[in-house]
């Protein structure tokens, strides 16, 4: 006699499907799992807040979803959460998550150091993110609120590296002082903002003193230009130095988007040496103006080709 067994796949459906079902009615269940969600949450709040200053406002509700969620789990069962932590898998499982929390305390100490402190290293070969020591004794002297209004195009692409090179430059100014900030502004988009700063022509930054208004125009992107106007609209005293122009002399051949100088006409290098010492340097043109300002500490003639006129002359002689 043959004897049919009983098939038991439906009975083995039924049995994972009443645990199932027993697992989600049961509190013990979502206490786990909001213990679980929490705690996960609690660490990748933390890790944001830490780490990504854009998501620091997204990361403190991530934060309270997950204290929330720790607290609903031992409201809903606290004696399963007690069982799991006592119990053989407990046990092992709170190891793993004690070890997985330790972990990411640890990357978050050390981020929140870093952040506190950054260290960066300037690997370009002229050392163009490298503040010179002038510069910041200026940021860190400074005693009143300045503000950067970088009037950029971004669709502009023939900007585009001289937008780059003056973030970089500003962000470095930030670094270096708390009372330093800076903005970008679409002059496009946002017309009146560009009319309030007089901003006809860009790329262009206006460095604004935030507390009396005084404000400077700058359409050149270095280091040196920065420094300049921030000692201009905070009214700190600056030595002048003028250099002749007219007769084919050594002068300034920068240009202005690119940077580009002809190192073997130009004055550029003593210029920028200057400038670090926190001179302004600033072209003079006898013939069109006849006198040497008052304000000027220096006048430099680089080797002029063509020959000076009585007039001018006579205003250099003045001037000494």
């Amino acid at each position: 006699m043959i004897e049919r067994v009983p098939d038991g796949g439906q009975g083995g459906e039924d049995s994972l499907k009443n645990l199932v079902l027993s697992s989600l009615q049961s509190t013990g269940f979502w206490s786990f799992v909001a213990a679980v969600v929490g705690i996960v949450a609690l660490v990748a709040g933390g890790a944001m807040y830490f780490t990504v200053e854009e998501l620091r406002e997204f990361s403190v509700s991530v934060i309270v979803i997950g204290i929330v969620l720790v607290f609903l789990a031992l409201v809903l069962s606290p004696r399963a959460i007690a069982i799991f932590l006592v119990g053989r898998q407990g046990r092992y499982g709170s190891n793993i998550v004690v070890l997985t929390i330790a972990f990411f305390i640890i990357v978050l100490l050390v981020n929140f150091l870093l952040y506190r402190n950054p260290t960066r290293v300037d690997v370009t070969a002229t050392r163009i993110f490298t503040l010179s020591d002038q510069t910041v004794q200026i940021l860190e002297g400074l005693d009143g609120l300045v503000r950067a209004n970088a009037f950029f195009v971004p669709s502009d692409t023939r900007s585009a590296a001289a937008q780059q090179q003056a973030e970089d430059m500003l962000n470095e100014f930030t670094r270096r002082s708390n009372l330093f900030s800076y903005r970008f502004v679409d002059p496009e988009l946002q017309r009146s903002v560009a009319q309030q700063y007089g901003v006809d022509s860009f790329p262009a930054i206006v460095f604004e003193d935030l507390e009396d208004g005084t404000i400077q125009n700058v359409q050149s992107f270095t280091e040196q230009d920065f420094v300049t106007s921030i000692l201009i609209v905070t009214g700190a005293e600056q030595k002048i130095v003028y250099y002749l122009t007219g007769h084919d002399e050594a002068g300034s051949t920068r240009d202005v988007l690119s940077g580009a100088i002809d190192e073997d006409n130009g004055l550029d290098y003593a210029i920028g040496g200057m400038q670090r010492d926190n001179y302004r340097v600033l072209p003079l043109n006898l013939k069109q103006d006849a006198i040497v300002p008052d304000d000027a500490a220096l006048v430099v003639i680089a080797g002029p080709k063509q020959d000076l006129d009585q007039e001018e002359f006579a205003a250099l002689d003045a001037y000494m």
